[in-house]
């Protein structure tokens, strides 16, 4: 499995939103047809291997691995693609940050590799939970097979179109979960900083055909750190917020933009600093 390329920075570590989206598109095609090679490679190979027990009336307990290899196949997208990408969010969120202490610097580092290695473990159960289905429906038509009498050619090709709606799903679940990465280590890294985050953050929607109205719609809009995005009605946290709808959330291509005290919104007025009330007299 490979790992994501280099984003490209100036020597001012600046990185230009055309080069961003560039970078980020890459990965995530890459990354579905890496996962969709896993899933439909995974079927076939346990299919072949039942087609092997058939002359002994088939044993459809070879494919009781599916499950297994599927989650060995998903930790290894998430260590090696998921996880740095979620790192790069983190990273990005300091990088427009006040200067820290060099002690509360080494301890949002901590924070930020503790939130990573549960944001791994997270989603490797919601894939893999996602993706059970799939193994299943295989398992049950090579059961279904023997019963029935189904010849190989027809079982295979039955199978085909299983595997074919896996590697679908499997494209459509790693290109949902480059992008969740990046936005949820931005989210979570912002968050660590304290006092020395942002104070508000923007939705800002990928322009072009594929971007659905309600996210079309949502471009530009800015509201406190702790507020919710209101996108198609529904509540959320950031772009691909996990607990969002399916229909806001898969495939989903948007970014924030996060804003710091003396950053100019994207109206053009300027953040201020926070005042005190006086205390009553």
């Amino acid at each position: 499995m490979a790992t994501p390329p280099p984003l490209k920075a100036d020597e001012n570590g600046f990185v230009s939103e055309a080069d961003f989206e560039e970078w980020i598109v890459s990965w995530e095609v890459e990354s579905a047809r890496l996962m969709g090679d896993a899933a439909a490679k995974i079927a076939e190979e346990h299919l072949n291997m039942y087609v092997e027990t058939l002359v002994a009336a088939g044993d459809p307990a070879v494919f009781d691995a599916m499950t297994a290899e599927w989650q060995v196949a998903v930790d290894e997208f998430l260590a090696l693609g998921v996880k740095p990408l979620y790192l790069q969010g983190s990273i990005g969120a300091q990088l427009g940050a006040p200067l820290m202490p060099v002690d509360l610097l080494a301890t949002w580092t901590q924070v930020v590799n503790v939130n990573a290695a549960n944001y791994v473990m997270t989603a490797s159960n919601r894939i893999v939970g996602a993706s059970s289905s799939i193994w299943s429906q295989v398992q049950f038509a090579a059961e279904q097979s023997i019963s029935s009498g189904v010849e190989i050619p027809k079982l295979r090709k039955e199978v085909e179109n299983i595997t074919g709606y896996a590697r679908g799903r499997a494209q459509a679940i790693a290109r949902t979960e480059v992008m969740g990465a990046y936005n949820g280590g931005d989210m979570d890294g912002a968050r660590a900083l304290g006092a020395y985050g942002p104070v508000e953050k923007s939705w800002l929607a990928t322009g072009g055909p594929r971007t659905r109205e309600s996210h079309a719609e949502a471009d530009g809009q800015t509201v406190l750190m702790e507020e919710s995005f209101i996108v198609g009605g529904v509540a959320m946290d950031r772009p691909l917020d996990p607990s969002g709808p399916a229909e806001e959330v898969v495939n989903c291509r948007c970014v924030m933009q996060m804003f710091f005290v003396g950053d100019t919104r994207p109206d053009g007025t300027t953040i201020e600093a926070a005042t005190e009330e006086a205390p009553p007299e």
